[in-house]
């Protein structure tokens, strides 16, 4: 039986290229692109077996929570603060939360079912030719940055594991809600240490007390995908597989 048209939106982005590669892994034959009108979808074109399959659409589409109890781990009922993303002019995350709260009002005055899935730093091999924002993270830090990423860091998802996660999410049709989507929750300067560790050749800069102040540390935070089936992406390999990725695209 053929399967139903998808449409990915930011569909040429760090992410959204994962969503459409992994959309064609599994076996969808529609897939209908949107982009940012006169951004450059050419990679998308370029994915093994995308011959025919993708449509492209331009179109213009409109976490940070320094409130969260400390010691308490985070959950999907954490929502980003806008008073504080306002207040340091962190327009992003306004935007990005707005959209959602946007769309859970429409869902109950409709009554349709939305599904929504919340990523931490994705990292993983580059598939557009640009470098996203959090991808920079991590090549900022090889580079010896001393950004504490205070105020947005939780963690970090291999991308792929992110597409997996939304095509999961959309293939079934009981789901309902919000889905963190993270392997483990945990300070940056853990983060750093690691990276450290495996790439001793760079100077990284050590971080001697915590980063992101009352933060719990949770290895199981996206349990409701985890019970879903969905296995998470050692951080080791994620971050090896983008280092040698930033090497490949002349970023590092």
């Amino acid at each position: 039986m053929a399967k139903e048209t998808v449409c990915v939106t930011g569909a040429n982005g760090f992410i959204g290229s994962w969503i459409v590669r992994t959309l064609i892994e599994k076996g969808y034959t529609k897939i209908h692109a949107s982009i940012y009108p006169g951004s450059d979808p050419t990679h998308l074109l370029k994915l093994p077996g995308s011959d025919s399959k993708i449509e492209i659409f331009e179109a213009d589409l409109l976490d940070s929570n320094p409130n969260w109890p400390e010691r308490v781990p985070v959950d999907e009922s954490s929502w980003t603060d806008l008073d504080f993303c306002k207040s340091m002019q962190k327009w992003y995350p306004v935007s990005k939360t707005l959209a959602e709260k946007a769309a859970w009002e429409f869902s109950e005055k409709h009554g349709t079912n939305i599904v929504t899935i919340h990523p931490s730093t994705c990292l993983g091999p580059l598939l557009q030719p640009n470098l996203n924002a959090s991808c920079a993270v991590l090549l900022q830090l090889l580079q010896g940055s001393t950004e504490t990423q205070e105020h947005y860091w939780l963690g970090v998802v291999h991308v792929r594991d992110v597409a997996k996660g939304q095509v999961m999410l959309f293939e079934k049709p009981e789901a309902s809600g919000r889905f963190l989507c993270t392997n483990g929750i945990y300070q940056f300067s853990e983060f750093a240490a690691l990276v450290s560790k495996l790439f001793p050749e760079f100077s990284i800069h050590k971080f001697d007390k915590e980063t992101q102040p009352g933060l719990t540390s949770c290895h199981d935070a996206a349990k409701r995908l985890i019970e879903l089936g969905l296995v998470f992406t050692d951080v080791e390999d994620a971050v090896k597989e983008t280092v040698q990725s930033l090497r490949e695209k002349g970023f590092l």
